[in-house]
């Protein structure tokens, strides 16, 4: 997260216009949180939502179970091409978006999740 917060610009004045950036909201809310805990944030996610619910089919990284209930994921791009490999190439490039998304899971699982939230 640390090495984005550079390469990330203001477009304009504090108090001014405003615009949305994951690094900047989700990626900096994953390091307090990781600071907070003191552990991984991937670790953090693991040991207090996904395992005590029994998420078995939920991850930031693909297992050979998962891979067979994989979803082909499409990058579209401005000239019309579509790149179909693009999300598996990837998957293993974790980083400051990990807070954002890039969690791999399952309909059974995410319902799991939403029972929770919902209580």
């Amino acid at each position: 997260m640390l090495e984005f917060i550079p390469k990330t610009a203001l477009i304009g004045l504090p108090g001014g216009e405003a615009q949305y950036s994951n690094i900047m909201g989700y990626g900096v809310l994953g390091l307090a949180m990781e600071r907070a805990a003191g552990r991984d944030f991937i670790e953090l996610i693991n040991e207090t939502i996904i395992q005590p619910l029994g998420m078995e089919h939920t991850g930031y990284r693909l297992t050979p179970s998962m891979n067979d209930r994989l979803a082909t994921g499409y990058q579209n791009y401005r000239d019309g091409r579509l790149d179909p490999d693009r999300v598996l190439r990837h998957q293993n490039k974790l980083g400051a978006s990990v807070p954002s998304g890039g969690l791999y899971s399952t309909v059974e699982d995410l319902c799991r999740l939403i029972a929770l939230l919902m209580d």
